[in-house]
């Protein structure tokens, strides 16, 4: 019944607006805002009816799957019992067993799958018909309002508080599935339902949002699970999760009312750290996360900084996976310049340059017997840890996959924000200087190649300051390997280039002398 429903109500709300558009008259608009009122109210008595769908598919009943899985399928779907819904079941279960027999597939296996297909398969259904109807007739109705002249149509309620709450439930069910059935995660109807209603529902109302509390209550801890769980990480389908990270950066982009809950960042939390992980998820995923902090920095501002979710951390594999998987990723969608990339302050990009500084230049940490430890060169964005005590970070050293994503990360925070480090640029000189000291020749050289190969994008004092160090440090101590003398050569050959006197402009005199 609900697959017949899914596939009718879309072509029945087209029929509505092609009938009215053929007609162009206040009566036509009038008799489609009735039908859609009348169809607003079958969908909450449907909904009202459809308890029975918010209950989750629990390890008990997974476990019945193998025995043929009637206990579960009677447990779960007791709502669409009857003749009609037996033959369908015993019908999808019949041509499943007819393409799965000549595969070997265990029988254990199959009935499984078939259990699942029979829990997902409704709900699905069911938030497809919803999205679509709210999706339409949201903007059609304030243009049927013009049309009819009726201001009273602001007043038609398509759907009800109860009726939310029991999506949210619908989705609730589904999403607790998911971590565990790749299909489930691709669902279409739960990416509808994050993706295209919870963006467009008016969550300002506090009776209305237990429905996106309970949302974002299950995805914190599905991700939450899927972060502790290494087998889960890799079976989950990554895309489909994208997408439902990308749900809630649309609704927070929306109504940034939402940025207050506790379980949005709650939730971003723990994204952050399944993305600042040796082992990051693919890029769709982490581009969502990063996308998310981005937009609840610049929501919250102060009561959310940007030093909760970045900054180094005393393991080396920590700090390469937050540099490349969250750090560059967050300079990149901020610093793009577009009209959708949120504004940071300058405070916030002072920190970014700060960070990188700091992990390629650790504040040395003193410790005595008598007094407390404390840091030169200290930082807000320097993260201490009790394991810090009683050592200097800079002896330990970086090791070379965290000193290039470093000096990555150091270019790209140069090139996306040179704006905003016009009273910053003194840092890099001097950093430079120490970072040659402390043995950092390898990466150095690699800036120093960037400095003279794109003068353009940086300013002429920061291309300039480096040169000393270049010729007084670098370039005269001994190489340690072939590519390293190379890139000296390659700098040597660049610094030439660049600082070779040009000829000057002809004087206004020499210029009359040879026209008279």
């Amino acid at each position: 019944m609900l697959m017949v429903l899914e596939a009718l109500v879309p072509c029945f709300l087209q029929k509505l607006k092609s009938n009215t558009m053929t007609m162009e008259s206040a009566s036509a608009a009038r008799d489609e805002i009735a039908a859609i009122a009348a169809l607003a109210t079958s969908l909450q008595a449907l909904l009202y009816s459809s308890e029975t769908l918010t209950r989750p598919m629990t390890a008990p009943q997974l476990s019945r799957c193998d025995q043929g899985h009637k206990g579960a399928t009677t447990a779960n779907h007791a709502m669409s019992g009857g003749p009609n819904t037996s033959r369908l079941v015993s019908g999808i279960r019949d041509n499943l067993h007819l393409l799965e027999e000549g595969q070997g597939m265990p029988r254990e296996e199959m009935d499984e799958r078939i259990a699942r297909e029979e829990f997902r398969r409704p709900r699905e259904s069911l938030l497809n018909i919803c999205t679509e109807f709210y999706k339409h007739c949201g903007p059609r109705l304030k243009i049927l309002q013009n049309v009819a002249g009726e201001p009273r149509v602001t007043a038609l309620e398509l759907l009800d508080i109860k009726s939310h709450m029991r999506l949210a439930e619908i989705a609730h069910s589904l999403l607790k599935l998911a971590p565990y059935d790749s299909l489930t995660m691709e669902s279409r109807g739960l990416r509808r339902y994050v993706t295209g209603m919870l963006p467009i529902t008016d969550w300002s109302s506090e009776a209305v949002r237990p429905a996106l509390i309970l949302i974002l209550k299950r995805l914190d801890r599905m991700f939450n699970k899927i972060h502790k769980m290494p087998t889960l990480r890799r079976q989950v389908e990554w895309e489909a999760a994208s997408s439902l990270i990308e749900g809630i950066c649309l609704t927070l982009q929306r109504q940034p009312i939402i940025s207050f809950l506790p379980h949005l960042r709650s939730l971003i939390n723990v994204c952050v750290n399944l993305v600042r992980t040796r082992i990051c998820p693919p890029l769709p995923f982490s581009t969502a996360v990063v996308r998310l902090v981005a937009l609840q920095i610049q929501a919250l501002k102060d009561d959310f900084p940007l030093s909760h979710v970045i900054s180094p951390f005393t393991n080396q594999e920590r700090r390469e996976g937050m540099l490349l998987n969250l750090l560059i990723p967050f300079v990149l969608t901020v610093g793009s310049g577009s009209k959708d990339s949120p504004h940071l302050e300058q405070p916030e990009v002072s920190l970014l340059l700060q960070t990188v500084i700091n992990i390629l230049l650790p504040p040395r940490i003193i410790s005595t017997s008598r007094t407390k430890n404390f840091m030169l060169d200290t930082s807000p964005a320097h993260c201490s840890t009790p394991g810090d005590q009683g050592k200097d970070l800079r002896r330990e050293g970086l090791a070379e996959s965290t000193s290039q994503a470093a000096y990555l990360a150091l270019k790209v925070v140069l090139v996306c924000f040179e704006r905003q480090l016009g009273n910053q640029w003194y840092r890099l000189p001097a950093g430079q200087g120490d970072v040659s000291e402390e043995g950092g020749r390898p990466g150095l050289l690699g800036l120093h190649r960037f400095h003279s190969a794109y003068p353009s994008h940086l300013p002429h004092s920061l291309s300039c300051c480096p040169v000393p160090i270049i010729q007084c440090k670098l370039l005269t101590q001994p190489a340690d390997s072939q590519e390293e003398i190379t890139a000296r050569h390659h700098i040597a050959d660049q610094l030439e280039r660049r600082f070779i006197p040009r000829p000057s402009a002809r004087a206004p005199c020499s210029q009359s002398s040879t026209t008279s």
